[in-house]
């Protein structure tokens, strides 16, 4: 008797596959892309690796991406969009404490982590990429720093709060995919803010 059923599923026909939209298709290569850079490395993840992912052929995903450079276009502007609407979020700190400010910058970062964590680990490897992506992200890190110099009410000619609190959440990441406990994050946050306050200009 189980020979004859694996007889007859053997004689089904295959269900034909699902042929997405080009949009739809764009949306999926698109989402597989940041899964591949955030796997291979930016200076590293080509076609071919998308391509294996999502389960397609590498000219299909040059008929959306026709370069490499378009491609990693691509995966770079999404999360400067992400990673600045963050910073956006946040109040200035006329509105807020800078303690207030730390821990609702953690809460986002805690919130991308665990939803966006391709994304998140592309952000860390762009920070610390040295390739044809070094001077785009400088160019980023600087528009980072204007939003968060604004927010903790920094003159434009002193931006060291900006960059300590930049250095902060990079590191703060990296705590997430190495695996530190929430608890200790948490710690970490209250120490910082305890160190902040206690600065002359805290």
């Amino acid at each position: 008797m189980e020979d004859a059923k694996r007889s007859d599923m053997k004689a089904m026909p295959a269900k034909p596959r699902k042929r997405l939209s080009p949009d739809a298709r764009r949306r999926q290569l698109r989402d597989v892309a940041m899964k591949a850079f955030a796997a291979a490395g930016i200076e590293r993840a080509v076609h071919a690796d998308v391509a294996a992912l999502a389960g397609v052929s590498t000219p299909t995903v040059f008929k959306y991406f026709p370069t490499r450079d378009a491609l990693v276009d691509d995966v770079l502007d999404r999360v400067e969009v992400t990673i600045t609407d963050l910073i956006t979020q946040i109040p200035v700190q006329s509105q807020l404490s800078v303690a207030d400010m730390l821990y609702r910058f953690a809460s986002g970062l805690d919130v991308l982590c665990l939803t966006e964590p391709d994304l998140m680990k592309v952000a860390l490897a762009w920070s610390v990429a040295f390739s044809s992506v070094r001077e785009r992200y400088i160019t980023f890190q600087e528009q980072q720093l204007d939003m968060l110099q604004a927010r903790l009410g920094q003159s434009e000619h002193d931006r060291s709060d900006a960059r300590i609190l930049m250095g902060v959440a990079l590191l703060y990441t990296r705590m997430h995919f190495d695996g530190t406990s929430d608890d200790v994050r948490r710690r970490y946050v209250d120490r910082l803010t305890e160190l902040w306050a206690a600065s002359p200009d805290g």
